[in-house]
């Protein structure tokens, strides 16, 4: 029998393929990659009143990280190790009543480690200086809570950029295709966005250890600092290189 929540979740599935057409992300071999990562990087000359550096932020975090727009925008500080400059997404959160975050957990309820490259480091930085929210990393207007949208700013940036339109969505989509890039094999790719593999040759393998996981997120940002014709972004009106010289270990 065809259940309605059957239904329901097909129809969920069908809402989230791209369009025929539409290729769904950024052409990652520089050209279209380096124009949008140039306007992102260049956000305060473009004086529009939706732009702001929470959303700049979180657009250069699904960027350079692949990671889901829910699980940036509920990103809390007790997340962030600055220490050890880890990212740790919790695979389940018990979620009571009234509390102004939804978050449940990453897609297959298992913890994501995302090691910060230079710039997240140094974004992250400065987001803790400005600390708009005690508990969130991207607060809302009104800093009791997560961020609620980003696609306007996103928005603008590829009005500027001239660029195909895109979701936030499809910042993971580029993301997992510069990922490919960097390790061309399907299961670096596959742990570099979280996905679980099923398969026989899956099961022999042991996964990347933290430093190679480092270095495939640092070769990303990298990569993404060498399709810009201006190597750098802005943060808090100092620039900061992609790549950097600062030692990760």
């Amino acid at each position: 029998l065809i259940t309605h929540d059957f239904t329901r979740r097909m129809a969920l599935n069908h809402r989230r393929v791209v369009p025929a057409g539409r290729d769904g992300r950024l052409d990652s071999s520089f050209g279209e990659l380096g124009r949008f990562a140039l306007t992102l990087a260049q956000y305060e000359p473009l004086q529009v009143k939706h732009t702001n550096d929470t959303a700049i932020h979180l657009i250069t975090l699904g960027l350079l990280t692949g990671r889901r727009t829910k699980e940036m925008k509920s990103m809390e500080w007790n997340w962030v190790n600055f220490d050890k400059r880890l990212i740790t997404i919790p695979g389940e959160v018990a979620v009571q009543d009234g509390d102004v975050s939804t978050f449940e957990g990453t897609k297959n309820r298992r913890d994501f480690i995302i090691p910060m490259s230079r710039i997240i480091h140094t974004m992250f930085r400065h987001r803790a200086e400005q600390k708009l929210s005690a508990r969130f990393v991207f607060p809302g207007r009104d800093r009791t809570g997560p961020i609620t949208d980003m696609r306007s700013t996103l928005a603008h940036l590829i009005q500027q950029s001239k660029v195909k339109r895109i979701i936030p969505h499809d910042l993971r989509r580029t993301f997992g295709d510069i990922s490919r890039r960097c390790r061309p094999d399907e299961y670096t790719t596959a742990e570099s966005l979280g996905h679980t593999v099923n398969t026989v040759t899956a099961m022999y393998l042991s996964g990347l250890s933290l430093p190679e996981k480092r270095s495939l997120f640092q070769d990303i940002s990298d990569h993404v600092s060498r399709s810009m014709p201006v190597e750098g972004l802005e943060v808090g009106g100092e620039k900061y290189s992609f790549s950097g010289q600062e030692d990760l270990e």
